[in-house]
């Protein structure tokens, strides 16, 4: 049996809710192998074979908590000054740095909610959108021409739809004033927009530099 289809049960045992520590001994060997490709190529299969998006969602960053340790040290050539990509992981980087800036408000301040430098900075964040639309304009058909193991792009799709809901929630939130349940809708947007940064730093990112050429890029 090839590693992948060992793999591809495991993720199928986990997500029957089978022993985690158990399920990570029996298949160590696998999991200590397992590369962005591999991730993306398991998914999509996983799908194929008929699991529901939900499903994969349910049990996602569970995986990728396990999977972490060697996907993060991976290694993966840097995408070049100008390209595609590069644009994508500074967009990245000042996502992260307005969210920052906006949990040491909330850590310092009460009130944190109706702070003007807490506003702004969340209307920063909303312009995060187009992040989403441009990679699936720009990025995923041409990766999914290249390779039809990328047909599992749609649980990306479902990802930016979480970050679009959990952003459109929150503002509305603001917009009404309905601070009751603010704490928690902050926490998910955290939660939601972090989780999508990494698992396009983790997975993305690194098959992107090994599928599409820096020249094919900066056309993009």
């Amino acid at each position: 049996m090839m590693r992948n289809e060992k793999l591809i049960i495991y993720i199928k045992e986990l997500s029957s809710n089978g022993n985690g520590k158990e399920l990570y001994e029996k298949y160590k060997e696998e999991i200590e192998k397992v590369t962005p490709r591999d991730a993306f190529v398991i998914f999509n299969y996983l799908i194929d074979q008929g699991m529901s998006i939900d499903t994969v969602l349910k049990n996602l960053d569970k995986v990728i908590n396990v999977f972490y340790k060697n996907l993060k040290e991976y290694k993966w050539e840097k995408p070049e000054i100008d390209t595609f990509s590069n644009y994508l992981i500074k967009e990245n980087e000042a996502l992260i740095k307005r969210m920052e800036e906006m949990k040491e408000i909330i850590k310092n301040k009460s009130d944190w909610f109706i702070d003007k430098k807490f506003n702004q900075l969340f209307n920063e964040v909303k312009d995060f959108y187009v992040h989403y639309t441009k990679k699936e304009n720009i990025l995923f058909p041409i990766m999914e021409k290249k390779n039809k193991d990328f047909n599992g792009l749609k649980i990306m799709w479902a990802l930016h739809d979480e970050g679009r809901k959990s952003i459109k929630e929150f503002n509305k939130l603001l917009l009404e004033k309905e601070y009751k349940d603010i704490n928690e809708a902050v926490g998910k947007l955290f939660f939601v927009l972090y989780g999508l940064v990494q698992k396009e730093e983790l997975i993305l990112f690194p098959v992107v530099s090994e599928m599409i050429s820096s020249e094919e890029e900066k056309e993009m």
